[in-house]
């Protein structure tokens, strides 16, 4: 063989072998542990569709799909155009009147430029009633409940294909007794307080839409109905069998009806049950409202309830963490309600939606390292003596026992913030007509017998109160994740369908107001409460 053809073999074997070896860097690049980098490189994103020129000026990537949906032909006929007027009309209802939807576009712009703008009003106007006009994360630190997902393109294509585009605006927003009654009073107050201003009037693609809106008719005003009586959970201060009972608490609408006021026993070595009564009764946390500041609290308080997934889990726990009380919620079960202590401006309770699938029965306090420093380590070591603290490993952890800051029972709310539902030994605090106290966690009055109840609901009620009564810290698993949402809600429904306001202790009412264009109300001062006690 001459020296040519030994050469050329050996070149053919080596670009044989670097094909193979790329082959398996490629092999290697898709599987699912390999480095982001890699992945991408295997795995390059879709083309990004060609968009026509007198498309170029759109970002909106929702009407961009709509388009693209549409093989980019116009979408809007007059009678459409006509009925996204009617809907914008709505926007009253739903206190949604100080929001202008309608992009600005000149009295000559071409076809293309009105279509485009009919359709950016009507996905603008279509997301504000579908999940909300602001985005939460600009208006509170932390923000994890779940969100109202909609496919808002198809749905629009949907709905103008089929001549439905107002029952399908309709349909966006939450349609629960709660709403209709926060939407009817906010209607009433808007009135009392003044004209709204005019409604997006959207530019029609060929006959002028009508200067008008359609009169509007109110919601109707029939109030929620009326649930079963409030649970109570165990008690262990229940009286004996035989012995006169407390009167059956009135009943209250889920995650709506604040307990009363009544203030819980002082000296009672356990929790005792909630008080009695109708939510009327926790009037020291009401307060009136001038028409003004009544219309930017329903604003806000509706658009809350917008940001929220329509179906929330049918087992969950709802704390109100602005009106300070509980509701645990079960399908076919009547619902148990009780007061909490929330988070003080400044260490505000966030708004997150979390669970938890196991119980700690006498729970030591490993204290946050900030609260350490300005609250404990500043008191020396007597303090530390006293309240069963001792510092491990530089942590200061407080034992186990009814004098422990987290009481006798923890419920493990599973989150990335340190954010549980706890007992604690302040139960002169549940008298307070302001409970926002705590530096973030919920406190919850009568933790030992609500743990009783899910751990009877559980099976596991006898595990319980073993663990409850050896004193040393005991873990009992549920067996099933128990939702827990944190909710701010600083105006809400009672059984009746009354609408209650309560004090917007975190200030967030004015911003998310302001958010949605009502800026009359001036903001009110929030400052950091003094520690009453230390804890979570």
């Amino acid at each position: 063989m001459s020296a040519a053809r030994i050469l050329n073999r050996r070149q053919s074997f080596g670009l044989a072998a670097w094909a193979v070896l790329g082959a398996g860097c490629d092999a290697r690049s898709t599987d699912p542990q390999a480095p982001p980098a890699q992945a991408a490189a295997s795995n390059p994103p879709p083309p990004q569709p060609t968009v026509p020129p007198e498309f170029a000026g759109l970002s909106d990537p929702v009407a961009l799909r709509f388009y693209e949906q549409r093989s980019w032909r116009p979408a809007w006929t007059p009678d459409m155009a006509r009925a996204l007027t009617g809907g914008l009309g709505e926007a009253r209802r739903h206190g949604l009147d100080h929001v202008a939807f309608a992009p600005k576009t000149s009295p000559g712009a071409a076809p293309v430029e009105k279509d485009i703008g009919l359709t950016l009003t009507a996905l603008r106007y279509a997301r504000a009633l579908s999940c909300g006009h602001v985005d939460p994360r600009t208006i509170e630190k932390v923000f994890t409940l779940e969100r109202n997902e909609v496919d808002l393109a198809a749905g629009l294509e949907q709905a103008l294909a089929g001549g439905k585009l107002a029952d399908w605006l309709a349909s966006l927003p939450p349609s629960d007794a709660e709403y209709k009654a926060l939407s009817a009073a906010y209607q009433g107050s808007a009135c009392q307080a003044g004209p709204a201003s005019a409604s997006d009037q959207p530019a029609s693609t060929e006959s002028p839409a009508p200067q008008n809106a359609p009169a509007q008719s109110p919601p109707a005003q029939s109030p929620p109905a009326e649930s079963p009586p409030v649970q109570r959970p165990p008690d262990d201060n229940a009286p004996k069998e035989g012995a006169p009972q407390e009167p059956a608490p009135k009943s209250g609408a889920p995650s709506q009806s604040a307990p009363s006021q009544s203030a819980p026993s002082e000296s009672a070595p356990t929790e005792s049950p909630p008080g009695e009564g109708p939510p009327a009764a926790d009037a020291a946390k009401h307060h009136a409202v001038a028409p003004a500041d009544r219309t930017r609290q329903l604003a806000a308080n509706l658009e809350r309830r917008r940001w929220l997934a329509r179906t929330p889990p049918a087992t969950r726990i709802d704390v109100n963490t602005a009106a300070c009380f509980l509701a645990y919620l079960r399908p076919d079960t009547p619902p148990w309600a009780t007061r909490v202590v929330d988070g003080k401006p400044g260490h505000e309770t966030p708004s997150i939606q979390a669970s938890f699938r196991r119980l700690v029965a006498n729970p030591p306090w490993r204290v946050p390292m900030d609260i350490a420093r300005k609250e404990i380590f500043t008191k020396g070591r007597g303090y530390l003596s006293r309240e069963h603290m001792r510092v491990v490993d530089g942590q200061v952890v407080q034992q186990p026992g009814p004098h422990n800051s987290l009481g006798l029972v923890k419920f493990d709310v599973q989150d990335a913030y340190e954010i549980y539902l706890h007992d604690t030994p302040a139960k002169s605090l549940f008298a307070l007509p302001n409970r926002h106290k705590s530096h973030g966690c919920v406190r919850v009055q009568n933790a030992v017998g609500f743990a009783r109840l899910l751990a009877g609901q559980a099976g596991k009620a006898d595990a319980f109160s073993k663990a409850l009564g050896s004193g040393k810290t005991r873990e009992v698993e549920l067996g099933e994740a128990i939702a827990v949402r944190l909710l701010y809600h600083t105006a809400y429904a009672d059984e009746s369908g009354q609408v209650t306001f309560v004090l917007d202790a975190y200030g967030w009412n004015d911003k998310l107001a302001s958010a949605l264009g009502l800026h009359d109300g001036g903001a009110g001062s929030h400052t950091e409460e003094p520690d009453v006690d230390v804890g979570p």
